[in-house]
């Protein structure tokens, strides 16, 4: 699983990559500029599910974890639909607080199954 998470930096590098093409308003005349923002948008959503993908090395519930990744998700188009004045933005605000409102009732730490109740100091007496 260690490659699953190589290959989510790299996406979320390259997606950076991109993104600061476009910021700075880098030009390149054959292809136009919606390509561009389409892959940031697709390299950062795939470097997102693979970094969900790969929970064997987090400490948190995976569960967890992805709602509150997609409640912050929500939120953050909501607000910015509704600073856009764009439709629906009330919906996906309201849903992404449920969602958060949902995440904080799921317990936040995984479980150790493979606890030692063993001593440190045990093995100095």
């Amino acid at each position: 699983m260690k490659t699953v998470k190589i290959i989510s930096g790299i996406c979320f590098g390259l997606a950076i990559g991109i993104m600061l093409l476009v910021f700075f308003d880098v030009r390149i005349d054959f292809i136009p500029r919606t390509p561009f923002l389409l892959t940031v948008v697709a390299l950062g959503a795939a470097g997102m599910i693979l970094n969900l993908l790969s929970p064997e090395n987090s400490k948190h519930n995976p569960i967890y974890t992805i709602f509150y990744w997609s409640a912050m998700l929500l939120t953050l188009l909501g607000i910015t639909f509704k600073i856009l004045h764009w439709p629906f933005s009330t919906y996906l605000l309201y849903s992404g607080i449920m969602l958060m409102l949902v995440a904080m009732f799921l317990p936040k730490r995984r479980d150790k199954e493979d606890k030692e109740d063993s001593d440190i100091l045990d093995d100095f007496s």
